[in-house]
């Protein structure tokens, strides 16, 4: 899914195309037989976060370097435990050095979050069907809302061993998803930082649902190598996106009230987020209420210029624009 190559009547085309796969051996070679299935009834395929300390940290050192270039660290594995302070201490740099780091969230509705996507840093992913519902297995918890997003993960047709092909269920294969559309958005724009590679691909999801659920989102690929690219605005000209509208336009601060946002009766609903972007895609602030004061997230005012909004709630999206006069 994150690297297959496309155009060739063959297969399955991935997320990133021409990106490269570079595959890190983690699980125990006594209790895994060659295609990961359990050696014996009695001995699991596991790992343990030796081994991918061990991983994490060869990544790190190849990063960025001429025979790699940039890497996103995809983890399709987890354990429903608390993330421990040795992995996270290898996490942290890894994201500090400007990896992308991407993991499934769990195969359990119950619980919380797998580790290593509960730890700080990680993008968790879970899974969605075909009909953009979450899957039954899907796991939730606070950290999808504070930093996952949602991918297909059901049904999910794709490569397997000795150049075959197959269907899989899972947040295993809905991971993959983000961590190819994180090179896609990387090659869009080779100068973003891993951090600001994450932020583009949780700004520019699909809202389905509940946070705890949903994460930021479904992936959005198209939205997301446009923001990567500074070009969000042409985004509106989609014909699936509602219209909405913000007044007074333009926008005086001085004027002593706020800017109101108003909600189309398609996307009317709950949970309202507003995403308010400069022209070239840079997030300037978020709010859940359907107004605005005319300041950043760091509480100071914007400058005069063109600004786009884009409305999510439970029922769907909507985009508009609007001038500031100061």
């Amino acid at each position: 899914m994150a690297a297959a190559a496309s155009d060739n009547n063959y297969g399955i085309a991935g997320i990133s195309w021409e990106a490269r796969l570079l595959s890190l051996k983690i699980f125990n070679d006594a209790d895994c037989n060659s295609d990961c299935s359990d050696a014996a009834a009695a001995a699991a395929c596991s790992t343990d976060d030796v081994a991918i300390i061990k991983a994490i940290n060869y990544a790190v050192g190849l990063n960025n370097s001429a025979a790699t270039g940039r890497i996103i660290l995809n983890m399709s594995i987890g354990e429903g435990v608390g993330c421990s302070v040795p992995l996270q201490a290898a996490l942290t740099p890894a994201a500090t050095a400007g990896l992308v780091l991407v993991a499934a969230a769990g195969n359990s509705p119950v619980g919380g979050i797998d580790s290593p996507a509960n730890c700080l840093g990680v993008m968790p992913v879970g899974a969605t069907d075909i009909n953009d519902n979450i899957a039954s297995f899907s796991a939730r918890g606070a950290e999808m809302s504070s930093r996952g997003v949602v991918a297909p993960g059901v049904g999910i047709y794709t490569t397997d061993l000795r150049g075959s092909f197959a269907y899989g269920d899972g947040t295993s294969f809905a991971s993959p998803f983000a961590s190819g559309l994180a090179a896609l958005v990387l090659s869009a724009n080779p100068a973003l930082t891993g951090v600001q590679a994450a932020d583009i691909i949780r700004n520019s999801t699909d809202n389905l649902g509940a946070r705890e659920t949903y994460g930021f989102g479904r992936v959005n690929a198209y939205k997301a190598v446009l923001l990567a690219l500074g070009k969000l605005s042409l985004y509106s000209t989609s014909p699936e996106m509602a219209k909405a509208y913000a007044y007074p336009n333009p926008y005086k601060p001085s004027a002593g009230r706020p800017l109101a946002f108003s909600m189309p009766d398609a996307v009317f609903g709950s949970g309202l987020e507003i995403g308010i972007y400069t022209s070239e895609g840079e997030k300037v602030k978020k709010v859940s209420e359907p107004n605005w004061d005319g300041k950043n997230e760091a509480g100071y005012d914007v400058a005069s210029g063109v600004y786009l909004f884009f409305m999510k709630t439970d029922s769907g999206s909507a985009v508009g624009k609007f001038a500031v006069l100061r």
